[in-house]
């Protein structure tokens, strides 16, 4: 059985119901998760790390192992924001997403 949980930050003009996929997996290989929804347009950076913490705070008080980070796009910044000014004591790994656009030929 696994201890670790997962926090899911989606891109700009997104919401966390585009990490549900990644979400399923996840949980199937037996994480837990929060899946996070942030107003990616209406605030900065540093606003939605603010934010954010209340959640993060609480869900990592109820994990037992480490707690990893997962950002796709925007959501990898709001990740480096978050942890310079909050650092979970149990912070395990954390994996930036993006998506490469091919260049036209």
């Amino acid at each position: 059985m696994n201890n670790d949980g997962v926090v899911l930050l989606h891109g700009i003009f997104r919401t966390h119901r585009s990490m549900r996929g990644l979400a399923k997996f996840l949980e199937k290989n037996g994480y837990t998760i929060l899946n996070i929804n942030y107003p990616s347009t209406r605030q900065s950076i540093e606003e939605i790390a603010r934010h954010i913490h209340p959640a993060i705070d609480e869900f990592s008080e109820n994990i037992a192992g480490k707690l990893h980070f997962i950002g796709y796009s925007m959501g990898g910044l709001v990740i480096r924001a978050y942890l310079h000014r909050f650092q979970p004591k149990n912070l395990g790994r954390v994996i930036m997403l993006e998506r490469r656009i091919k260049a036209a030929k």
